[in-house]
């Protein structure tokens, strides 16, 4: 996000050309999206999160075994993966 001015750009000038497609290839204004990053890749990891254990639980209701069962161990990789990821792009 903090760069996004700069996708912007590439994509008014594609091969670096100079051209000037969309009329935006040198602009003015520049998005500082430092704040809000960290908050927006929280809450897609945690929507992530929740997705999985919905496709988790949706996926153990077909099989024989009782439902907790099988997901207990893939919601547990889940939240691993989920806080490592956390841990690495928030800190």
């Amino acid at each position: 996000v903090p760069k996004l001015n700069y996708v912007v750009s590439v994509l008014s000038d594609p091969l670096g050309w100079g051209w000037n497609l969309l009329g935006t290839a040198h602009p003015t204004w520049s998005l500082d999206g430092a704040g809000f990053s960290p908050i927006l890749q929280a809450g897609l990891l945690l929507v992530g999160l929740s997705w999985s254990a919905s496709v988790a639980q949706r996926l153990a209701r077909t099989s024989e075994r009782p439902a907790w069962r099988g997901t207990v161990p893939i919601l547990a990789f889940c939240l691993m993966v989920t806080l490592a990821m956390l841990w690495l792009l928030v800190g």
